[in-house]
């Protein structure tokens, strides 16, 4: 795939949305240093139907159009067929390469969160499918080799899935953002990440003084915390007083060791009011 360390592949009957959207700030400056790559596939130039008609009423009745499986499965042998797949033996549609997934999106899939974002990060493409009408005749479904889900709700199409993928996904890959570190301190990210605690030479009494804190929480050790996915502590920036709302003291110290505390248990708080479901999962 030449210098890009990661290609979006998405097969759509509406390139502009995707094409406007990855076309912007980051990923656009993402596309230009070729760290990523974003390409668009419109199912429809593949229809043998003479009015390029993708879709027909579903067997048995009932209300809307299903997406017929013939241009997905056209196209998505198109993407994979590429050159830069050519010299691969495995290439064939319905083999998964292991540096590929092929992504539909639906509500009966694995509801995407970071671990899930983090592991799609190490492929090397990720080909998405977007839905549409009444959705996907079920034999398309054999074309995935990951099924996800936003959510419990319901999109009219697949293509605001596919680029809550390709932002989420990007993010993670090396140079995509100015700083390394960028990503690691987003809320999601585990405790170690967060806070990078092996940079701290904590003292016995600072770790007592973390493990008390930790317990206040039902977290047993350090290691089951340093694990533990947390939301993002609170952050400032100047002026120190807006509005009779001043920045933390303990932020203006210069301690770091002391700051660190202070996040952490703001990181903890915050997890514990908005995601408690984060310390059981």
């Amino acid at each position: 795939m030449g210098k890009f360390l990661m290609r979006f592949d998405v097969l759509t009957l509406f390139p502009e949305s995707i094409q406007s959207y990855c076309n912007t700030s980051i990923l656009a400056n993402a596309q230009k240093s070729k760290v990523c790559e974003v390409l668009v596939h419109n199912p429809r130039d593949f229809s043998l139907n003479k009015h390029k008609k993708v879709d027909d009423t579903p067997y048995g009745g009932g209300a809307g159009m299903l997406l017929s499986p013939q241009p997905f499965y056209d196209c998505l042998e198109s993407v994979i067929s590429s050159e830069d797949h050519e010299d691969d033996e495995n290439a064939e549609i319905g083999v998964q390469l292991h540096a590929l997934e092929v992504v539909i999106f639906s509500p009966r899939g694995e509801v995407l969160n970071q671990q899930l974002v983090s592991e799609l990060a190490q492929k090397k493409q990720i080909i998405m499918l977007c839905g549409h009408y009444e959705g996907f005749d079920e034999r398309i479904y054999s074309l995935a080799t990951k099924v996800i889900s936003l959510g419990d709700f319901i999109l009219t199409g697949g293509e605001l899935a596919a680029m809550a993928v390709i932002d989420s996904v990007s993010r993670l890959v090396p140079n995509v953002l100015g700083s390394a570190e960028s990503h690691a301190a987003d809320s999601f990210s585990t405790a170690q990440e967060l806070f990078h605690l092996n940079d701290y030479d904590l003292t016995k009494a600072e770790l007592k003084r973390l493990q008390d804190l930790l317990l206040d929480y039902d977290i047993k050790s350090l290691e089951s915390f340093r694990a533990l996915r947390l939301l993002e502590y609170p952050h400032y920036t100047r002026p120190k007083d807006f509005d009779g709302k001043a920045v933390p003291e303990v932020l203006q110290s210069g301690d770091h060791k002391k700051i660190l505390f202070w996040r952490i248990e703001e990181a903890l708080k915050m997890t514990k009011k908005y995601r408690p479901d984060l310390f059981i999962a």
